[in-house]
Formats: structure tokens, sequence, C-alpha cells
């Protein structure tokens, strides 16, 4: 049944996204964007199953503890209705009658971040149980919608710029390894992206074309799942949010200028609140932070690089950051793998992505390309979500999961430089230069 009931509704989902005109694709077949979401929904499947069958510890997966964690909330609804709508909701979730319901689960009472963002995933997976049977595989489909929505929105707002190279542009948002197999679980990066697409391409909407009620109210939806989620992406593009709407009709170096100051006067206060208001200390949230992850990685025996050990102050965190950027941007290495094809598969990706960049630096055009806003702002996005990263983690599985919501925006930044004539006259000229040194 649960073989039916999947394929069932990745037809369904294929069927509409098929008939949708937003999801047309110049240049492509009109059943493309809808092949591609179906091999999303394969590498969230393929993902349930190693962790089915080769990690098998199903306590220690997120996946798997999310979905069965969403089948105590669910439960509750046919013997206890009013207890079910306090924790789906949120509204009095804390009552102390409703803990014998959190003892049982796994995530739930998750106390660590500033907000618990298991919840959302969770109560994500007591909505899909309305209609999945409790079916595992049916919630990965689900969820692949989610994102595969928000990868387009991501590619609808990039397409704002990159008009004449949206072949490319759709292939590399998609189709990037990490992207289409981390994206696709049962997990909070599909939530994640889809409301950092949504948020993206309507507030893209306001800043090239009109205000309108719609976007606006896309806006605020993408701003609430992004809240629900990951609040710290929030965070590390507020500024940036701010500075682009302000340079909106700038050019040149008082977009850069803008954006510099935002983020230089934003990330001092936030490193110096502690100052006023002791509770807040962001150094010590990411020595903690850090610390906290060093003890998981170790209980479970994950595989750990070096990496900068911070302390509990914002120098130590500045000095720290190019390595922290660093391992985030081209671990792993080859020589990570160890024998481990998961970690092998992330190394290809890495020197995949780093031929692009060497594409990029023979080919780009920067005369011709005007600085603009949105190129910053996904700039600075890229630069501090890698180092918060870095910072915090030493395991390769995490780094290369939690980077794959700025990867789209990496490609953005190289296709939008990206002359194929510039590269192509590099090349013959590079070609005609070793032929006279040979001869």
């Amino acid at each position: 049944m649960q073989v039916l009931l999947t394929c069932a509704y990745g037809f369904l989902f294929y069927y509409i996204i098929r008939r949708s005109k937003f999801f047309l694709v110049s240049g492509f077949k009109p059943w493309v964007p809808g092949v591609i979401f179906l091999l999303k929904c394969m590498s969230g499947i393929l993902l349930g199953l190693l962790y089915t069958y080769y990690y098998t510890n199903h306590q220690d997966a997120d996946s798997f503890k999310f979905f069965t964690d969403s089948r105590y909330i669910y439960e509750s609804l046919f013997t206890k209705p009013y207890d079910f709508i306090r924790m789906f909701t949120g509204i009095n979730e804390n009552a102390p009658e409703l803990r014998a319901y959190y003892l049982k689960t796994d995530s739930w009472l998750n106390t660590n971040p500033i907000f618990n963002d298991n919840k959302t995933i969770i109560r994500m997976n007591v909505l899909f149980r309305f209609f999945s049977l409790g079916y595992y595989y049916v919630h990965v489909i689900f969820i692949n919608f989610i994102s595969f929505a928000g990868l387009f929105f991501l590619y609808k707002s990039f397409l704002m710029y990159v008009r004449e190279k949206e072949k490319e542009m759709f292939l590399l948002t998609f189709l990037l390894p990490s992207v289409m197999f981390w994206g696709s679980g049962l997990l909070k990066d599909g939530i994640l992206l889809g409301g950092f697409g949504l948020f993206i391409y309507a507030f893209t909407l306001i800043i090239n074309k009109s205000f309108s009620l719609k976007r606006l109210l896309a806006l605020f939806t993408g701003l609430a799942i992004l809240f629900m989620t990951k609040v710290y992406v929030i965070a590390i593009i507020a500024p940036g949010i701010a500075a682009w709407w302000l340079t909106r009709k700038s050019s040149g170096r008082k977009i850069a200028i803008t954006f510099v100051t935002f983020y230089v006067i934003y990330l001092t206060a936030a490193f110096n609140l502690y100052r006023v208001s002791p509770d807040y200390n962001l150094a010590a949230e990411l020595f903690y932070k850090q610390k906290n992850f060093i003890e998981i990685a170790e209980k479970h025996s994950a595989s750990q690089i070096p990496f900068p050990r911070i302390e509990c102050s914002g120098t130590s965190v500045l000095l720290n950051s190019p390595w922290a950027f660093s391992n985030t941007m081209f671990r792993p290495f080859i020589s990570d793998a160890h024998g481990k094809p998961m970690i092998m598969l992330s190394a290809l990706e890495n020197l995949f992505i780093l031929f692009l960049i060497l594409l990029f630096l023979i080919s780009a055009d920067f005369r011709k390309k005007k600085l603009n806003g949105y190129i910053i702002f996904n700039l600075i996005f890229i630069i501090l979500l890698y180092i918060l990263i870095g910072l915090s983690s030493p395991v390769l599985g995490a780094i290369v999961r939690y980077k794959i919501v700025s990867l789209p925006s990496l490609m953005f930044i190289l296709i939008y430089y990206y002359n194929p004539k510039k590269l192509k006259d590099n090349l013959a000229l590079f070609v005609r230069s070793n032929k006279r040194r040979l001869a």
C-alpha cells in the first residue's frame, strides 16, 4: 500500500507541475521540471533507504526521529483533541499535562536553540499524516514538493538578472548532487529551501517590479517559515535585505559601501550586545554551539576534521573566520573520504564547483555586468553562512548538508558573470601561446 500511495502522490504532484505555467522553463520541454521533481523524490527515497538499511540507528537519524515523533502528537487527536490542538498550534503548548506526550519523543524537548525548530518539522509531519496513512515515503513526496517549489522560486528570482542563461541556471540550481540529495529528504532542509526561496522570490519581485498585497503575503509567509526552521538565516540576511532595498535604484560603489556599512554596524552591535544585556552574548552562543557539536560528534564517533576552536570573544570569532570559511567552502577533499562513498561523492562535487570557479575566473566580465544589490546580497549571505557553519561543525556530513541552501546562490553569482565568448577567446589565446612555446 505504501508503494502505491507514494507513486500516486508523486504523479499527482508531477501532473500539477506539468500543467502549471509557473513551472515552465524556456529551452526545455514542459515535462522536464516534473521529471526533475520525480528525481528529487527518488533521491529522498534513497536517503530514507540508506538510513533504513545502512545507517540503522533511527534515534540518531533526524528524518526518522521527526517522523516517529509526529505520531504521538497525531494520535492524541483521537483520544484528547484539546491536547492535540494545543500541541499542533503551539497555543499553551507548555501546559504541564502535555509533558507526558513530549517525553515519548526524541526531539520535541530540544532546549538548546533560541527557537526550537524541531517542533516545526514534527508539526509538518503531523499535517502530512492526515493524507499519508502514516507512511514515511508519502511524507518524502510532500516535502519534496515544498523544496522543489522553493528551488523554483530561487530560480525565478535569478532569472530576473540572468535571463540569457536560463538553461545553465536551471540545471545548476536543481542538479547539484548535495542539493538534490540532502534537499530531498524528510528533513528541515526541505522546508528551509521552501521558505528561503519564497521569501527571496517575493522580495525580488517587489524590488524589480512593484509592491502588491499578494507579494507581501508571500514575503511574510516565507519569513515565517524561515523563523520556524532556521532563525539564524534571518539573522544573516536581515541587514542585507535592508541594504538591498535602500540601494535598489543605486549603482556601482555606493551599493557595496552601503552593504559593508550595514553589516559592520550590525555585527559590531551583535558582538557587543552583552555589554548592555549580559544574557545576549553572541560569541558565547557560538562557543557553546561549537562545544555541543563536538560532544555530539564524539558521542556518535562521527568523522571530524581539524577546525578552528574559538573562545568567548568577538576577536576570536573574527580571527578564526577565514579558516572556518575555507573548511566549508573546500571540504571535503578527496583525501577526507577514507573509503566512505558519501564523503567521496561530496568531494567530487567540490571538485566540480572548483572547476566552475576556475571557469568563472577565466571568463568573468566585470565591466559589462553591473554590480547590483542582489549580487552583493548573495555574496555576503554565502560568506557569513559558510563562516557560521565552519565555526559550528567539525563534521563533514553536517557541513555538506547545512550549506545546500547557499549553493544555488553561489551558482547564480558564477553564471551572472560568466561570459562564454571571453572564455573561448582566453582558451584560444592559451592554446596559441603554448604552441609557440613548444615550437
